[in-house]
């Protein structure tokens, strides 16, 4: 299981740096100066690393 929950993905505030946010495994959350926070997906298949990324947005 991994270590980014909601609420610690909803808690995470801008910093004056980009900065990331890792589960331990695939899923890591970057967060931009400007507060915009990206979903990062990253694995490895035959040698090969892949990344997938994906805005995250408010549902309210």
């Amino acid at each position: 299981m991994g270590k980014l929950t909601v609420r610690g993905i909803e808690n995470a505030k801008p910093k004056d740096k980009p900065y990331q946010l890792v589960d331990g495994d695939e899923l890591q959350l970057r967060v931009a100066a400007d507060g915009k926070k990206t979903r990062l997906v990253r694995h490895v298949v035959n040698g090969v690393e892949r990344r997938y990324r994906g805005r995250l947005t408010s549902s309210a």
